[in-house]
């Protein structure tokens, strides 16, 4: 288990005195690694700088892309921009990187830019599949719509099947149920995975409006912390935007109400101004 790995971790690093020293350098980057498996970025960001000053001018790219996705879910959003940028500087000819520094600009709202690294990445490989999605996502975001549609079918068509086949199956059970529609709740995603579950959204709605079925997807209170949810496009392509009103205070946070009155008034004004009620 992560818990029992990371306590082996600990007590590797305490038989090293601080300040380390370059042997506790692989101790360092092995425990950010199981920090980020168990979702504490922050904590993952802290051993990656440690990393980074025992290393300094030693760096390759995988550290600036993994030490990004820490940041981007700890919600570090300018420190993540900076070394996903570092990451493509470093290797400017890997269309992987490209695609990862789209899919990290479009989280943090910097449409454009992702627009651009995304090309980037198709310019240095036609037929990634990945980056012809994140293209297309990001040039619907900008309003770009006929472009972007031709985009995420150019990726269906060089394979991009995960949300197709996804979709399939949801379509067979509700078929085998009975179902009146389907309700989408997915918590705790990863800040990259915004551009992907958004375009899930549309396709899935897609195949929802032909069998007649309500789609629904639940929401956190909307904060700057989640905004990749895009829920102004879930507004446009889904039957119903929905808040889950809860989590104000949480187990291991301050002490206080889970949802109080205004907590949840609040929530529904800043809902209604990126989804409006029709």
């Amino acid at each position: 288990a992560p818990e029992e790995i990371l306590a082996l971790q600990d007590s590797a690093l305490n038989l090293h005195s601080k300040p380390y020293k370059a042997d506790a350098a692989p101790v360092l980057l092995a425990r950010a690694n199981t920090y980020m498996e168990i979702k504490e970025y922050k904590k993952a960001v802290v051993d990656l700088n440690e990393y980074e000053s025992l290393n300094y001018g030693n760096l390759n790219a995988n550290f600036y892309y993994l030490r990004s996705q820490a940041e981007l879910n700890g919600k570090m959003y300018e420190l993540a921009v900076t070394d996903i940028d570092k990451a493509t500087k470093l290797e400017p000819k890997n269309p992987l990187l490209w695609a990862q520094k789209a899919g990290t600009l479009y989280a943090v709202g910097m449409i454009e830019e992702a627009i651009r690294a995304a090309r980037e990445s198709i310019k240095l490989n036609p037929a990634f599949a990945d980056a012809h999605r994140i293209l297309g996502v990001c040039l619907i975001q900008n309003e770009q719509k006929e472009e972007g549609v031709a985009a995420l079918k150019r990726a269906k068509e060089l394979g991009d099947t995960m949300a197709e086949k996804l979709i399939e199956n949801m379509m067979t059970e509700a078929d085998r149920y009975g179902f009146d529609g389907i309700n989408l709740d997915f918590e705790s995603l990863k800040t990259a995975a915004g551009v992907h579950y958004i375009e899930f959204i549309r396709e899935l709605s897609v195949s929802c409006r032909k069998k007649g079925l309500v789609l629904s997807v639940d929401n956190y209170v909307p904060a700057v912390y989640n905004r990749f949810y895009n829920q102004k496009e879930q507004g446009n392509v889904a039957d119903y935007v929905i808040i889950m009103g809860y989590d104000e205070h949480y187990a291991g946070g301050e002490a206080g109400s889970v949802s109080s009155i205004g907590y949840v008034e609040n929530g529904i004004k800043d809902m209604l101004f990126l989804v409006p009620k029709e």
